[in-house]
């Protein structure tokens, strides 16, 4: 009875999305288009590569519009050069006004650290300040900065301050700031001068 409610649901859902095909929406030429009518916004396969507020999306994959049709995210065509980055083709980016965010395709080395990939749109993110440095990602294995030894975890991200220095991190071992103790598995906050935040 379970499975059949859950099917029901489903097919239900499923025949919510209203799919378009060939259509020219927002100024951009999709193979497959549709308007989410909750959020307002915009997801399809685009027809070909285009430009799109500084990126070069992937013609012939999936691009997600806002209701104003800025870029919520797309496949990169070509790379991405920011000051203290550039980011492969291939990968899934979002840009936000105070960061980008990407999803790398395969575990990245970027600035020092290695940043896990996820293959696809969904999954670990890394994310950078406008210039390019290293805001928020996770780590591969046990990373450490600013003195603390950081945990790998698809579930805690460490995140960087802009000069580098640890901001948030749970910690991977037994350890202390300043001669205040910390166990692992708590979570460390330091300032920008690496002080116990």
């Amino acid at each position: 009875m379970r499975l059949l409610i859950s099917l029901s649901a489903v097919l239900l859902l499923a025949g919510c999305f209203a799919w378009e095909t060939d259509v020219e929406r927002g100024g951009y030429a999709f193979d497959r288009y549709r308007q989410d009518t909750q959020s307002g916004a915009h997801i399809g396969i685009l027809a070909d590569t285009r430009e799109i507020d500084g990126f070069i999306c992937r013609g012939e994959d999936w691009a997600h519009f806002r209701p104003d049709w800025s870029l919520s995210g797309c496949f990169l065509a070509q790379p991405y050069a920011m000051d203290h980055v550039q980011i492969a083709a291939g990968t899934w980016v979002m840009p936000h006004s105070d960061r980008l965010v990407v999803a790398f395709q395969q575990d990245t080395p970027c600035q020092g650290h290695v940043c896990s990939g996820t293959g696809g749109a969904k999954g670990t993110q890394t994310s950078f300040y406008p210039d390019g440095r290293l805001r928020e990602f996770f780590p591969t294995s046990t990373v450490s900065i600013s003195g603390v030894q950081c945990r790998a975890s698809p579930f805690a991200s460490v995140q960087l301050h802009e000069n580098g220095g640890l901001k948030r991190c749970t910690a991977a071992l037994d350890g202390e700031i300043g001669g205040a103790p910390y166990q692992a598995g708590q979570i460390i906050t330091l300032d920008e001068t690496g002080a116990p935040g």
